[in-house]
């Protein structure tokens, strides 16, 4: 490739409704994380306007893995870094408890709680 530059193998999964969000981030949750396994790609999660689904996931996603890696998990503390870095991440209060839903829901699947 020209310039350094280097191509890049993707790959896209798409939730196409919001009403279809809370079943389908589970099952593209298993997926993307099946796939990145053994290959550690970056990752990249945009919603329409990249911050409401887009910020569920995300801070999901890290709250997980402070659960997993037995870390301090203060979910408020890591939304307002996270909006340091992309304003209006996590929208309306529904998305904000629906990431403590998920959050219950994995500590339940690991049976942790």
């Amino acid at each position: 490739m020209p310039f350094g530059l280097k191509l890049r193998r993707t790959r896209r999964y798409n939730v196409l409704s919001k009403n279809c969000f809370v079943t389908r981030i589970r099952l593209l949750d298993s997926n993307v994380i099946e796939y990145a396994k053994n290959r550690h790609p970056p990752i990249v999660v945009h919603c329409s306007a990249g911050v409401g689904r887009t910020g569920v996931v995300i801070l999901s996603e890290l709250m997980i893995y402070c659960l997993e890696h037995n870390e301090k998990v203060e979910v408020p503390i890591m939304l307002r870094l996270l909006r340091e870095q992309r304003m209006f991440m996590i929208q309306t209060i529904a998305q904000y408890k629906f990431v403590y839903q998920v959050l219950v829901q994995f500590l339940q699947n690991s049976r942790l709680i």
